[in-house]
């Protein structure tokens, strides 16, 4: 291919908006995404243990 024409005017007259071809890899593959991801996801499973910890070092209420 060697650019994207579109038409321009009258009488059926066209121009060439680029003649770049992408090629290689793609600009977002997921990865950034992933990295996040797992960040909250740890971030989560922190907060759990956490919660549990304090939850189970609190004194325990005398029942009357």
């Amino acid at each position: 291919m060697t650019g994207v024409k579109v038409p321009a005017g009258v009488l059926g007259s066209s121009v060439v908006l680029s003649t770049h071809v992408a090629k290689g890899t793609l600009p977002f593959t997921g990865i950034a995404l992933g990295v996040y991801a797992v960040i909250g996801v740890g971030l989560l499973l922190t907060g759990l243990v956490l919660r549990l910890v304090a939850r189970a070092r609190r004194p325990q209420s005398i029942s009357a």
